[in-house]
């Protein structure tokens, strides 16, 4: 309680005294999840059944402040608690972070934002969620139709000295139904796989995005061939016909990216994948009894050290409102385990 408290007294603090001089807007969500996870361990114990219960609980406040002269500033705290069925972590602890806290400076032509910000770049499924610490962007738009940013991070490299690492990248809106992009990262010390655990930028990235003839369409490439030889491919597909939203994904993750299940596809609470993994999900979403029901089958091809395992997967979620706040239940089963949970989320 005395934690909640002190974060509410910081989101208080911070914009108490902008009320003064600017508009602000607070804003936020609310999400309580619990999910069952069963796991078949073939290693040591042939058959052998692991897995249980856990829990997260988050809350979200976000703060944006329009000061004066097109400076503005914007945050949002997060308050989140959990517990699973490891001995490690069977009671969660209650942290208080900020997802980002920036502020926007326009210099003449140019818009900055500095401080900590969330990468949003492409199709977002590379990019989504990550935060980029201490970070200079420089935005320019010459037209409607094209944006150029660059970025400046710092990081530390593989020998534990920090350095800066430039990213640039083009943005072209070629209609109000399509747009494509192009990025290039240089670091300016040795970066090799050394260095993995300190930042997963791409060497190079560009997606095209859009919707053509009643199909929303995506394609997003990494490289990361100067890094460590991986390459990252994600492309989708989604239409509505006889009724129902049909979806295709196609995931080859390279070895930089994040953790991805392939049945967060299936309830749209997806990451990408580690490891040199392979994915094709089908999804058909529709309408019924009031309820929203989505169901998805695919494979997941993962190559680990051990070699290349093939497993085939099937999932549904069903969501419903109740009030202001969104039910959501999920199910999916793959070779050697399966999930289920719920979930509550409102907004304000």
């Amino acid at each position: 309680m005395k934690k909640k408290l002190i974060a509410i007294a910081i989101a208080a603090a911070v914009a108490a005294p902008l009320t003064a001089q600017a508009a602000v807007t607070v804003s936020g969500d609310a999400e309580f999840k619990m999910n069952h996870q069963e796991t078949t361990s073939y290693v040591g114990a042939p058959n052998e059944t692991h897995g249980g219960w856990s829990g997260t609980n988050r809350v979200r406040v976000k703060v944006d402040a329009d000061v004066a002269g097109g400076v503005s500033v914007h945050t949002r705290f997060r308050t989140t608690s959990g517990m699973d069925n490891s001995a490690a972590g069977a009671i969660g602890a209650l942290t208080v972070d900020t997802d980002y806290a920036y502020i926007k400076v326009p210099v003449g032509p140019v818009t900055l934002q500095m401080g900590d910000q969330l990468a949003t770049w492409g199709t977002k499924y590379f990019a989504e969620g990550t935060r980029k610490d201490n970070r200079l962007k420089a935005i320019y738009k010459p037209s409607n139709q094209m944006t150029l940013l660059a970025t400046l991070d710092p990081y530390m490299d593989d020998k534990g000295d920090g350095a800066p690492k430039f990213s640039f990248y083009a943005i072209a809106k070629m209609s109000n139904m399509m747009s494509a992009g192009i990025a290039y990262t240089l670091a300016t010390t040795t970066y090799g796989p050394a260095a993995a655990g300190t930042e997963k930028d791409a060497v190079s990235n560009i997606f095209v995005k859009g919707q053509m003839s009643g199909v929303t369409f995506g394609l997003e490439s990494t490289d990361w061939s100067e890094y460590d030889g991986s390459r990252s491919l994600y492309a989708m597909a989604g239409m509505k016909a006889a009724g129902a939203d049909l979806g295709f994904h196609y995931v080859k993750a390279g070895s930089q990216d994040s953790d991805w299940s392939p049945i967060g596809v299936i309830n749209g609470d997806a990451n990408m994948a580690g490891g040199q993994n392979e994915y094709v999900v089908l999804t058909a979403g529709m309408k019924a009894g009031g309820m929203d029901i989505t169901v998805g089958a695919g494979s997941a091809g993962n190559e680990d050290v051990s070699g290349i395992s093939n497993e085939s997967f099937v999932g549904v979620d069903l969501g419903k409102k109740f009030g202001a706040a969104d039910f959501n239940f999920s199910y999916g089963s793959y070779d050697s385990n399966s999930s289920y949970g719920f979930s509550f989320e409102t907004k304000f």
